[in-house]
């Protein structure tokens, strides 16, 4: 395992803008599907299936993926600003720096793989985001 370089993490930088314009792009789409900006739309599922419990589930299907785009959104914006105040990839946790291979697979990674493991160890493995 290697420790990132500036330019590794520069490139981290340029992968985690571009996921979060992704990401804007897709709420916008989702939010506003009739195209207007100033208007907040979700799809009404009860027109589409008649029925209102499969709308309802419809509904929370959509709400839930909203809040993980957002949730998404507030970790890229969390590692863009740590990479704008010059974080050198050290942990979080225990300072030592993580892994370019984690970074690679995880760009808004905050602890090293040794203090993750060592968390889930803590909570029974129940821990299904890596920060």
């Amino acid at each position: 395992m290697t420790s990132p370089t500036a330019a590794d993490l520069k490139a981290l930088e340029t992968q985690l803008q571009l996921r979060r314009t992704v990401l804007l792009t897709e709420l916008r789409e989702q939010l506003h599907r009739n195209d207007e900006t100033d208007t907040l739309a979700l799809i009404n599922h009860f027109d589409e299936t008649g029925d209102w419990v499969e709308a309802d589930i419809e509904n929370d299907i959509d709400i839930a993926l909203l809040n993980r785009k957002v949730s998404a959104l507030r970790d890229i914006d969390a590692a863009l600003a740590r990479l704008r105040a010059n974080w050198d990839g050290s942990c979080a946790n225990c300072g030592e720096s993580i892994a370019w291979e984690r970074l690679q697979a995880n760009p808004t990674a905050q602890i090293c793989v040794n203090c993750q493991t060592a968390l889930e160890k803590r909570q029974g493995g129940n821990i299904a985001v890596a920060l």
